[in-house]
């Protein structure tokens, strides 16, 4: 088993990852893209860079392991039908 210690980034607020409940998006659920500004999008993408190089570094991690993610859908879509 591997342990991973992601490394403190200069002035950048957002990483590392830290602890989940201090995230904007803790316990938040997303109905709509007009919840994002400008900081929300680059949290976003700080974190998805950061998990990049954590998977190029020490490869693959059960970081989600245990987890559920649901997509649920209360009407039809009607798109599509």
């Amino acid at each position: 088993m591997t342990s991973f210690t992601p490394p403190i980034h200069g002035n950048n607020p957002h990483l590392p990852f830290g602890d989940q409940q201090d995230s904007a998006f803790y316990g938040q659920d997303i109905l709509s893209v007009n919840q994002f500004n400008r900081e929300k999008l680059d949290y976003i993408f700080d974190v998805a860079h950061e998990m990049y190089e954590m998977v190029a570094r020490v490869g693959s991690f059960d970081l989600l392991k245990g987890k559920i993610l649901a997509n649920l859908f209360y009407e039809p879509s009607t798109r599509t039908s």
